[in-house]
């Protein structure tokens, strides 16, 4: 066993997991602060495509124990496979493959409903404010589709042992598809599943993510208030202000003079730069966040 092995099928899913369960409690907090907030946002995308990251990996690894254990039970010759084991190798099998396939692809899908919240609340944000039970309705769509398309890995998938491949009986086997199947059969369908489930959500997401971060580098993509937004805004409210708090004859004397005026327009100026500054920020980190994205949707499609 070399150490790339090691690393890329024992590492990796055992350091995945470990961060999966970290953002999935994360995640469990915000639901349990604000249920609405949780059910609305993209938590419940994010939360989906934990669960089914986790899932997808923790299957990967038991893959490899159950490898790594068929190989070293192949040399003890005392111990022949029964029918028994050779059936409960063939089910761990099927729904080894089965759960790798169906989380990874609902993980996939589930990315692609994050960038269609995305894309509506930039684009319809009184349609993304009203969202309600969307979400959850469409991971569940989502869920069953994905179960419905790679059932074909429960006919597909078999436990392949020495006898079959030519070698003795006590050769290590391996999860591998059932040669009974055409071969014509078997690729269709891994066409059907790489299509369908890594081709077109990546297409999907290019497009509306791109659409997205177009709308954020135009210069018609975001509105910038200009700075007597802030100036009226503030001769508005300060006066307001002043008569609620009933202050003093003097001092509103003071306040309606030029040192109003002065202090309106420092206001306006500091609270400018300020919301400009964090404007600024947070259309970085949505620009940042969206090339990556696209970036790894382009990746999927190599």
């Amino acid at each position: 066993m070399n150490l790339s092995f090691i690393v890329i099928y024992i590492v990796v899913p055992i350091l995945g997991i470990a961060i999966n369960l970290y953002v999935f409690a994360r995640l469990i907090r915000v639901a349990r602060v604000n249920a609405v907030r949780f059910e609305t946002t993209s938590a419940l995308p994010l939360c989906g495509m934990t669960v089914a990251d986790s899932v997808c990996l923790l299957a990967e690894f038991s893959q490899v124990i159950f490898h790594m254990w068929n190989m070293r039970a192949a040399h003890d010759i005392e111990t022949p496979r029964s029918e028994n084991q050779l059936a409960v190798f063939n089910v761990f099998c099927k729904v080894n493959i089965f759960l790798m396939h169906t989380t990874s692809a609902f993980s996939v899908w589930s990315w692609l409903v994050l960038s269609i919240l995305r894309y509506t609340a930039v684009f319809h944000p009184l349609k993304y404010r009203t969202i309600w039970r969307q979400p959850r309705d469409a991971l569940k769509l989502l869920l069953c589709f994905c179960c419905f398309f790679e059932s074909w890995i429960l006919f597909v998938a078999v436990y392949i042992y020495g006898e079959q491949e030519g070698e003795t009986e006590h050769s290590p086997g391996m999860c591998g598809e059932n040669r009974e199947i055409d071969t014509s059969t078997r690729k269709t369908a891994h066409l059907m599943d790489v299509t369908l489930f890594y081709a077109v959500p990546a297409i999907l997401r290019i497009f509306f993510d791109g659409i997205v971060l177009f709308h954020c580098y135009s210069p018609y993509g975001t509105i910038e208030e200009p700075p007597s937004f802030y100036e009226r805004r503030y001769a508005i409210s300060l006066p307001s202000m002043e008569r609620s708090s009933r202050i003093s004859i003097a001092e509103s004397d003071f306040l309606g003079g030029g040192a109003n005026m002065a202090l309106v327009v420092s206001m306006a100026q500091c609270t400018g730069d300020h919301m400009s500054k964090k404007r600024l920020l947070y259309q970085k980190r949505r620009q940042s966040m969206i090339m990556r994205s696209i970036t790894i949707s382009a990746l999927n499609l190599l």
